[in-house]
């Protein structure tokens, strides 16, 4: 009888520790299932809402024109940091070699279109020029073009003088529709540029130049204005600047661009600048 009652009390003990260690273990499972679930939601959601803060941040663009002159120079612009533009003049000796590399390394080719300045003797042989017939000027932009690969879009180099002229740049923008619906950057060499009002009007993407980052080319001019493009892009939503493969903006623009963040800005290719919401708001 007492073995009897003991093998009775032994089996309620033994059901009673693995009643018990079954709950844990559903309770164990069920912590773990919810830790997973936090953690996938973590993983998930984080981010969306950070590229939802991002995409709230005021943007800006660079564009490095006057590039195929220098090889070095270009080289050092293109292993900049970042989704910069690089505008290559056509039949510079280094523009096809630079403008490929550039391409390779997913960075916006585009072409420097050389344009008739106020001064006659800054005339180059591959300048649009106001004497033009029609038929010339058209040639000459389409030769241009060609002159440089990849281009995805152009900007004017000099053009004080043409960019002035309505009619002009109407050729301009109907060779730019035909050739690639390229895009067009005013430089804005002349506060007198009529030449992204023209682009508006024929239904070409584009934007204007708000910041010359080295137009003097000491270290404290070109952070001066640096400071001002942020400026302008936290007051407007977007800022466009152009600068050049010039020693002191590129040293400058490795060290700025390396801690970019810290700005509050997001820097955006230039094709994006002249595609998005941004362009309306500032432009």
């Amino acid at each position: 009888m007492s073995r009897l009652i003991i093998k009775i009390l032994t089996d309620i003990f033994i059901r009673k520790i693995l009643l018990t260690t079954q709950r844990r273990l559903r309770a164990l499972a069920v912590h773990r299932h919810l830790c997973f679930l936090a953690l996938a939601f973590s993983l998930l959601a984080s981010p969306v809402l950070a590229d939802s803060t991002e995409a709230q941040l005021p943007v800006i663009s660079i564009l490095i024109d006057d590039m195929g002159d220098d090889y070095q120079a270009g080289i050092k612009a293109i292993l900049l940091a970042g989704d910069l533009a690089y505008s290559f003049l056509p039949n510079s000796p280094h523009s096809i070699s630079l403008a490929n590399i550039a391409n390779d390394a997913g960075k916006e080719v585009m072409l420097h279109l050389p344009m008739e300045p106020m001064n006659e003797k800054a005339l180059g042989v591959d300048d649009l020029r106001l004497d033009m017939t029609e038929s010339e000027f058209v040639q000459r932009v389409e030769k241009n073009i060609l002159a440089v690969p990849m281009i995805v879009g152009v900007n004017n180099h000099k053009g004080s003088l043409l960019t002035q002229h309505p009619g002009h740049m109407a050729w301009l923008m109907s060779v730019l529709k035909t050739n690639g619906n390229l895009f067009f950057i005013d430089s804005l060499t002349s506060v007198s540029s009529v030449a992204a009002q023209v682009a508006t009007e024929a239904g070409i993407a584009n934007a204007t130049r708000n910041v010359f980052l080295d137009h003097h080319s000491t270290m404290r001019s070109i952070h001066e204005n640096f400071e001002k493009l942020i400026r302008i892009a936290k007051k407007r939503g977007a800022a466009l600047a152009i600068a050049h493969p010039r020693k002191n903006t590129l040293k400058y623009l490795e060290m700025r661009l390396a801690k970019i963040a810290a700005d509050g800005v997001r820097l955006v290719p230039v094709s994006e600048m002249v595609s998005n919401e941004n362009r309306r708001k500032i432009f």
